[in-house]
């Protein structure tokens, strides 16, 4: 599945704000990803969180 196919699939859910990592979209590559799938066959993607976006009573709490 092409990283815009599953960028569309998880903008369907409505607890995800998914996005292209900014200021790096990863056309160029991505390191971690390319270090360790290159030459193992399917396609690979990653996924950064970002920490000040999570929404759980811990976070909240520790924010407040």
């Amino acid at each position: 599945m092409p990283a815009h196919h599953l960028l569309g699939t998880l903008s369907d859910e409505t607890v995800l704000i998914p996005g292209d990592n900014q200021p790096y979209s990863g056309l160029r590559g991505i390191y971690t990803v390319d270090r360790h799938t290159y030459g193992s066959g399917p396609p690979a993607c990653g996924f950064e969180i970002a920490s000040d976006l999570l929404e759980t009573a811990n976070s909240r709490d520790r924010h407040d």
